[in-house]
């Protein structure tokens, strides 16, 4: 079973807040869950870490050691089994298909969008 948690990435002081301190603020949680705070990005966890031990969250850039050049970005769709994505050029594979060797986080869409223009 895997755990569940989340982080946030608030928009107006530019920081990833953590799910150690989202835990710690159970009322700015439930806000952000609700859409009463605006300027904060709700990230989940994919249940899978990369080949570093790094958790992988919804929103993360992963380089993908498969030889191919530029970075996937992790999406969620319900429409798949499992839900958990990577994108890169508009190409679609499941995360769950890849090997955690193959996977390594190098950063995330909020604090390295510079990442997805060099995507070629």
């Amino acid at each position: 079973m895997r755990p569940i948690k989340f982080r946030a990435w608030n928009d107006i002081d530019k920081i990833m807040v953590k799910w150690s301190t989202l835990q710690a603020s159970p009322v700015l949680f439930m806000n952000i869950l609700k859409g009463k705070v605006k300027h904060h990005k709700l990230m989940q966890f994919t249940g899978l870490q990369d080949k570093n031990g790094v958790d992988i969250y919804e929103g993360d850039l992963i380089s993908l050691h498969d030889n191919q050049r530029g970075f996937t970005k992790v999406v969620f769709r319900n429409a798949y089994v499992g839900g958990w994505l990577l994108v890169r050029n508009n190409n679609e594979c499941s995360l769950g298909a890849r090997r955690r060797e193959d996977l390594e986080v190098i950063g995330n869409i909020y604090q390295n969008p510079e990442l997805l223009e060099n995507k070629s």
